[in-house]
């Protein structure tokens, strides 16, 4: 049976007893009822109807009064959360006033029915949280559950977990996202648990097992001392006939604590007879049977938390503003899940599991004081839309991307830059949402072999970012053109008017910013009209870069000037500047060796080991000397330990330290040539671990 009649109040009331089609029927629309009364004296047939038609999943449905038969109250358990009273008749006093104040409360917080269907976890948990505002339910206490997926577990959250209506991941992330807007708040904090950092679950075993085979067949047995001998061995090798004999010595042992005594526990292996003190903890997950250390499971904080007043009005809100985390975005992770996607993944490489090379990229915003800047959410939801293939993480005021390079794709001459190139069209456009003086940076980093020491560098920010685009204003503004800067480019301002000069990639399509700004500030004319003006332009605009390459060609590869042609500092910087061209090991000398002997030199680069610099010696980097840099370090302290620790190896180089900026930076290599840096660092196998780059101030400034 399935009616609709009113109540004494007016209220339209949807009467069934049975599971019924109600989203797809044409004969019921949504308009039609105000509430649901499920009159049945089934439990296993109203939580059948509850399953398909609540007020939270259903499209018809949506936020209304739910009624249930009283001959199943305190029969319905997690369903229980979905009903708002037990009753005979939709007339009663007490029905009819939970109806009326439901609908009250809907109409006096704004709520409007969604029209759109759940299709992801973090839509459905939008639907559910703004049905417990409709029922005014604001603070939500986990409780310890057996049958939970974490162990923990809020009943109306894990009735719907279930039914598939969202994973763990997704749970752990939008809550995470509604802390970072204070939506919610933490009142009580309940424990701490760990769980699988595969799927998620707290049901673990642990196991204990032998360090060199990990095998569990170990059996732990007390160690003997003997005062008399000193020998110190397991029990099993002092029982000799039902008594207890030294090995050693051979004499009987009576007395503990005068004869022996018991000082520890020893275990032995069973399947490779090994000893050892102290097992090795493994936690197998009883869900997805996967294995790992205990040191490798994900810590998870269980806390009572209630949704805010100003977490209310959001939520409540139609323009719902969670950008990075609800619109589809799920390539979005939780920055301690996407470190231990991490781990496992460095796991599995070294275990031959992929082939799989890492590559995170780190981007970041910078202030004119050269400290990071807060990301905006909609600028991490930008990055979570252009970039729908690849993991994407934030924190530290940082956005991190993950990049896997296969070797099928090396061995189809993919160049690994195909990230990269994307993000610097991503990056070009979202540099009009900054501020005038801050500038988004991003740096590539590879993972090679040690995994904590690469997820502890992704906390920092590098000094020499791989690229730079500093801020510029939008198409309708006059403000200069975006710029891009790169550690081996200096950067350069580009004129509005020189967005038309700009040339596309060979094959590519001009940019839809491109087009839109041509079409803004240039008249149409007629075709007739344009056709020798652009044939002239083309000859312009291919004068212009070859006069560019030709300067960057000069300023590249043409040899340095001998020190007779260098710009000499003032009288008064004389001295400084010798002392400063004295300390470095350049190559020029050699160079000239070279060009008179025609022989070339056994060993230009220093063999010997150079004395510390003191603590008082920090040079300034110069323009137009290039340093190879092995370290940069904000505080001087750290900076002058690390060069201590280069300098006091068996072979060391001629580290200097030197002032670069804000940043405090140790060299072993120096030249007014940027060609012969790089020589440097190919020579003496530094790829990878040195960079080059120029210096900041200028002798004249000095």
């Amino acid at each position: 049976m399935i009616t609709i009649q009113n109540n004494q109040r007016q209220r339209r009331i949807l009467i069934l007893d049975s599971a019924f089609g109600l989203e797809e029927s044409n004969d019921f629309l949504r308009g039609m009822f105000d509430a649901v009364f499920i009159f049945t004296s089934s439990v296993d047939e109203a939580k059948a109807i509850l399953n398909v038609i609540n007020p939270v999943t259903s499209y018809k449905c949506c936020y209304k009064p739910f009624l249930l038969s009283r001959d199943l109250k305190g029969l319905m358990d997690d369903y229980d959360e979905l009903v708002d009273a037990y009753t005979y008749d939709i007339d009663d006093a007490e029905t009819l006033d939970t109806v009326d104040d439901i609908i009250r409360h809907i109409e006096s917080i704004g709520l409007q029915a969604d029209d759109s269907r759940v299709l992801s976890g973090n839509l459905f948990f939008i639907r559910l949280y703004r049905y417990l505002i409709s029922r005014r339910i604001y603070n939500l206490t986990p409780k310890l559950d057996n049958l939970a997926s974490m162990g923990y577990s809020i009943p109306i959250f894990e009735l719907f977990y279930r039914q598939g209506a969202y994973s763990l991941n997704e749970y752990i992330i939008f809550n995470q996202s509604l802390l970072e807007k204070r939506y919610i708040r933490p009142v009580r904090f309940i424990n701490k648990i760990y769980l699988c950092p595969q799927c998620l679950h707290s049901h673990l075993l642990y196991i204990e097992s032998c360090p060199q085979c990990h095998s569990s067949d170990i059996k732990s047995e007390e160690v003997i001392h003997h005062f008399r001998c000193a020998n110190i061995s397991p029990e099993h090798t002092y029982n000799f006939g039902g008594q207890l004999r030294c090995p050693k010595c051979h004499h009987l042992l009576r007395h503990i604590g005068v004869d022996y005594d018991r000082p520890s526990v020893v275990y032995t292996c069973y399947n490779c007879e090994a000893n050892f003190v102290q097992p090795s903890m493994t936690a197998v997950c009883t869900t997805c049977d996967n294995r790992v250390e205990v040191s490798g499971l994900t810590p998870y904080d269980v806390t009572a938390f209630e949704i805010t007043p100003e977490g209310c009005k959001a939520i409540v809100s139609p323009n719902i503003g969670f950008t990075v985390y609800t619109d589809f975005y799920d390539n979005y992770m939780e920055f301690d899940r996407f470190l231990a996607r991490l781990r496992l993944l460095s796991h599995l490489k070294g275990a031959g599991g992929t082939d799989a090379d890492i590559e995170i990229v780190k981007i970041w915003v910078l202030d004119e004081q050269e400290e990071t800047c807060p990301l905006s959410p909609d600028f991490i939801a930008l990055l979570c839309k252009r970039f729908p293939t690849h993991k994407v993480s934030s924190a530290h005021h940082m956005v991190y991307i993950r990049n896997s390079i296969y070797e099928s794709d090396k061995e189809s001459h993919l160049t690994g830059h195909e990230l990269t190139d994307r993000l610097d069209a991503v990056l070009d456009k979202a540099a009009t949402g900054i501020k005038a003086g801050e500038r988004l940076c991003y740096a590539v980093s590879r993972y090679t072999d040690d995994i904590e020491e690469f997820t502890n560098s992704l906390h920092f920010t590098s000094p020499f970012p791989d690229k730079t685009f500093a801020f510029r204003q939008d198409e309708e503004g006059n403000a200069p053109a975006v710029v891009a800067e790169t550690e081996d480019t200096p950067q350069t301002m580009i004129d509005a008017s020189a967005e038309e000069v700009s040339l596309p990639p060979a094959g590519s399509a001009p940019s839809e910013t491109t087009q839109e700004k041509k079409e803004t500030q240039i008249p149409q004319e007629p075709e007739e009209e344009k056709k020798p003006r652009d044939k002239k332009k083309s000859i312009l605009i291919v004068s212009a870069i070859l006069a560019v390459l030709l300067l960057l060609f000069i300023w590249l590869y043409l040899p340095p000037r001998q020190e007779s042609e260098m710009l000499l500092p003032t009288s008064g910087e004389e001295e400084e500047w010798a002392t400063f061209q004295n300390q470095q090991p350049l190559l020029d000398e050699p160079m000239q060796e070279e060009a008179s002997t025609k022989e070339e030199p056994e060993n230009i680069y220093p063999e010997e080991k150079a004395e510390t610099p003191h603590a008082s010696d920090v040079e300034i980097t110069l323009k137009g000397m290039y340093y190879v840099v092995v370290g940069s370090y904000e505080s001087k302290e750290n900076a002058l330990k690390q060069l201590q620790t280069e300098s006091d190896k068996p072979y060391s180089y001629a580290y200097r330290l030197y002032k670069y900026g804000t940043y405090y930076v140790i060299s072993p290599y120096s030249s007014a040539n940027r060609a012969q840096c790089e020589e440097f660092v190919r020579a003496e196998g530094l790829s990878g671990r040195a960079w080059v780059t120029e210096g900041k101030k200028r002798k004249e400034d000095l």
